[in-house]
């Protein structure tokens, strides 16, 4: 099973290359009135958590690299992926971040790219 599966909003799923490197981040989003006061003391208003994962594959070859690009032209989708919090697999919607794709070399006529990194934010 690809550790991470993406679901378009067509319904289609795909399955990505497992990545060289995958970080699950829980983000605190506070309100506007969250801040310090004249003492340091903190007050905060936490509207929500949200899931941030963060990936990079390294050397694709073009084809890998296409699979993940096309998978995730969508302005959203579902991400499905381990949820160290709980050792299972969790959904969640999501958009992503810049997709950088620095080229690495060009061989018999193909491009091979040095890494690809997105990261997975959710909605």
């Amino acid at each position: 099973m690809a550790l991470i599966t993406i679901t378009k909003a067509n319904g289609t799923s795909v399955a990505l290359p497992d990545p060289s490197a995958f970080q699950f981040d829980v983000q605190d989003v506070d309100g506007s009135t969250a801040g310090r006061n004249q003492s340091g003391y903190m007050f905060r208003d936490r509207v929500a958590v949200k899931i941030k994962v963060e990936c990079q594959w390294q050397h694709l070859k073009q084809t890998q690299a296409a699979t993940i690009l096309n998978a995730i032209t969508d302005q959203f989708f579902t991400v499905t992926c381990p949820d160290p919090r709980t050792g299972s697999n969790i959904s969640f919607t999501a958009y992503c971040g810049d997709r950088t794709v620095p080229a690495y070399n060009l061989r018999t006529g193909k491009w091979i790219w040095s890494e690809l990194n997105v990261n997975f934010i959710e909605r």
